[in-house]
């Protein structure tokens, strides 16, 4: 569930975002027919794929030589 900050910001699954994609993924999820969770997961998803192509999440995190 979202929670407002102020009238600058929203809080959906402990992500801060500004009102104005707070708006986006809503308008997003009514013509999708979807939720604003699934809006941000495929959002990320698409990011993800945009930067690293098909590598899966363990290579990146071997490659990048992080820990999650």
């Amino acid at each position: 569930m979202a929670q407002r900050v102020g009238e600058k910001g929203v809080i959906v699954r402990g992500i801060s975002t500004d009102i104005d994609t707070e708006m986006m993924a809503k308008l997003l999820a009514i013509v999708k027919r979807s939720s604003k969770a699934q809006i941000y997961r495929e959002a990320v998803a698409k990011l993800f794929r945009e930067e690293f192509g098909n590598k899966s999440i363990q290579q990146v995190i071997k490659e990048l030589g992080v820990e999650i």
